[in-house]
C-alpha cells in the first residue's frame, strides 16, 4: 500500500511495502533529472512498469505500457517537476491527467493527507501524518522538492 502526497512544491510517498500479511520497506519516489521525480502507488510491479515506459517513452523503441493481469488492480504513476503534476492509471491507455488543485493525494491514507495539507502541511509531513493514522503506509517518508521556487 501506498501514500503519495504532493503540494505544489514537493512529492512524497511512504515506504511500507505489503505482501500478504508481511511487511517491508521500499522506495517509491525517485529522481527523474534535476527537477522531475515520479512516484507509483498500487501494485509495485505494474508501477516499476509503468515508471519504466515513462523513462524510455522519448525513446522510438521504448518499453511498452504495461498490461495489469488484473482490472480491477489499481495503480497510479505520479510525475512532478517545475510545470506542476500529472498522474497516469493503469488499465488504459497512458493518458496523462493534470492536477489541478493545489495540493493532491493518491493511494491509502489520501483522505488524512488531504486533509493535514489543508490544514498547511507540506507534502512530507501529510505522509507522515497519513502513517500515523492508517493502517496500509509507513516505514518513513521519501520526498523531492520539485519546484524551486
Amino acid at each position: 500500500m501506498t501514500i503519495i502526497a504532493y503540494d505544489g512544491k514537493t512529492l512524497a510517498a511512504d515506504r511500507m511495502c505489503m505482501r500478504g500479511d508481511t511487511i517491508s520497506t521500499v522506495t517509491k519516489l525517485w529522481f527523474n533529472g534535476e527537477h522531475e521525480a515520479i512516484a507509483v502507488s498500487g501494485n509495485f510491479a505494474v508501477g516499476a512498469q509503468m515508471r519504466r515506459w515513462y523513462e524510455g517513452s522519448r525513446d522510438v523503441a521504448g518499453p511498452e505500457w504495461p498490461t495489469p493481469n488484473d482490472k480491477l488492480e489499481h495503480t497510479v504513476m505520479v510525475v512532478a517537476d517545475e510545470l506542476g503534476a500529472r498522474y497516469y492509471e493503469s488499465g488504459g491507455p497512458p493518458e496523462p491527467i493534470e492536477v489541478c488543485e493545489k495540493f493532491a493525494a493518491w493511494g491509502v491514507g489520501r483522505e488524512a493527507a488531504l486533509g493535514a495539507m489543508a490544514m498547511g502541511a507540506d507534502a512530507r509531513r501529510a505522509v507522515e501524518i497519513a502513517s500515523e493514522w492508517v493502517m496500509g503506509c509507513g516505514r518513513g517518508v521519501d520526498y523531492v522538492h520539485v519546484c524551486i521556487k
